[in-house]
């Protein structure tokens, strides 16, 4: 999935979406990611 990144491979993630996004939704998104990442001690 990440073949495309160059330099960047394995470092990054894409945030598939269907259709519009809106910035608070992108932030609820993210803001739940890291949670998930803190309470796994990542």
């Amino acid at each position: 999935m990440d073949r495309g990144y160059g330099s960047l491979r394995g470092k990054v993630f894409r945030v598939p979406h269907m259709g519009n996004i809106y910035m608070n939704d992108l932030k609820e998104y993210l803001n739940v990611f890291d949670e998930v990442l803190c309470q796994l001690k990542y």
